[in-house]
């Protein structure tokens, strides 16, 4: 069984998805999904319980990515921007992309914008 719950520190990055869709009325949504990366000392058998009915923890398998790096503020254009970037140069490169991008940031909300961190991920074959 899985050990008491416990706090775990902050680790880097916070990766995040993006998913479109339509509310109730038509409307639309965007969901956010947020992954931590636990630390390497961690197992599906140690980890401890999260207290949080919305926190789940799941072993992801292992996966190739193209990545570009970049700083500053990471807002929508931006990203959009950086994503058209890293396909192009993966598929010039005769990668195949095989799913949407996620995003990684290594910073705290309150580094200044020119000293944060950020990773846009294509997954690719």
């Amino acid at each position: 069984s899985s050990p008491e719950s416990q706090p775990i520190a902050m680790t880097a990055p916070v990766i995040t998805a993006e998913q479109s869709t339509d509310d109730e009325s038509g409307h639309a949504r965007k969901l956010v999904t947020m992954q931590f990366v636990l630390p390497s000392d961690y197992t599906m058998e140690n980890v401890p319980r999260p207290t949080d009915p919305r926190v789940s923890v799941k072993e992801a398998p292992v996966r190739k990515y193209g990545v570009v790096t970049f700083s500053g503020v990471a807002d929508d254009a931006v990203v959009q921007t950086m994503v058209q970037k890293i396909r192009k140069s993966l598929e010039d490169g005769g990668y195949q992309v095989t799913g949407d991008y996620v995003l990684g940031r290594y910073n705290p909300p309150w580094t200044l914008p020119f000293l944060r961190t950020n990773e846009v991920m294509l997954p690719v074959a």
